[in-house]
């Protein structure tokens, strides 16, 4: 999902990522993208949820 709107961030030899410089339009971009997708995942499971109390089967 971030890696969309981020650079590749590829390990060093000890595994440890680097730091990525970010200008304010990639940070909105990924914080953004972020926001996004944790609404989208509270929206599903709120779903999951109340679809589980639902007495109307869905078809």
């Amino acid at each position: 999902m971030l890696n969309e709107v981020l650079p590749d961030a590829v390990p060093d030899a000890t595994g440890v990522l680097p730091r990525l410089e970010l200008d304010s339009q990639r940070y909105n971009a990924a914080l953004s993208r972020l926001g996004n997708s944790r609404q989208a995942e509270e929206d599903a499971l709120y779903l999951r949820l109340t679809a589980q109390q639902d007495p109307n089967p869905r078809h």
